[in-house]
Parts: structure tokens; sequence; C-alpha cells
């Protein structure tokens, strides 16, 4: 049974920091919070990070928080992630493809979950974007 509460017309878009086995350092990359439909589904593969931190490992398996959605340079390519400092190529991606970054709901979601400490996610909001 589908929820009506996955939609997948709207996403939010998170830098979140992550540990590359290969290289064993951290670094900062976009991922989403599911695949978004559109021309950019092609650009987001789900993979499987190691944990940050050992002491969070055993929620981390309970919650199967080790998948991300990662947005990747390449279609159908999920070894080039997109990181933070490629924001401005994602803006302008999302712009020329029909996706409307909807500012308001994402002033309204980072006011009402500023104050939140309770967060097990390691992740930065950086925008709420739609696809019509």
């Amino acid at each position: 049974m589908e929820s009506p509460f996955e939609n997948k017309s709207t996403a939010t878009m998170y830098i979140e920091t992550i540990l590359n086995s290969q290289t064993q350092e951290y670094e900062n990359i976009i991922t989403l919070d599911n695949i978004l439909k559109g021309p950019i589904e092609k650009m987001i593969s789900r993979i499987r990070f190691p944990s940050l931190s050992i002491f969070s490992d055993v929620n981390n398996r309970k919650l199967n928080y080790g998948c991300k959605n990662v947005l990747t340079r390449y279609p159908n390519n999920s070894s080039y992630y997109m990181y933070e400092e490629d924001i401005p190529s994602v803006f302008s991606y999302l712009q020329s493809n029909g996706y409307i970054i909807n500012t308001e709901l994402t002033k309204l979601y980072k006011k009402s979950f500023s104050n939140d400490n309770t967060s097990k996610n390691n992740n930065r909001t950086i925008c709420i974007i739609q696809y019509i």
C-alpha cells in the first residue's frame, strides 16, 4: 500500500557529512530525503555509507541510516558525488530543468527545526525543491 505522504514531486535537499571508505576522509555531499521525479531522478543514487562514529552504529543499523539518496555528478553513475561547493551549479540545473526551489517552505522548515537538538541525523538543510 502506498502512503499518501510519500511525495516524489517534492524533496528536501541536505548537506551531509559522510566518511569516504576509500580515502578515509570526511566529505560534505548533497543528499535528498527521497528520489525526486523528473530529469534529476537519474542523478540520484541510493548508497550505503559507514557510520561516522562507532557509538552511533547500533542506532544507525536500526534506522537504516547508512543508506542515503546521493546527488551524483553524472547520470546513472554513483561514483562521483555533488559536494557543498557544487550548490550553485545544482541550483542552476534545477531551474533550467523545471524545478522550483520553494524558499517559503524552506524558511518555515528551517525556522521550525532550528532549535531541535534531538535530531540524530548529521545534515543541514539546503532547500525544499518541487517538480511540476
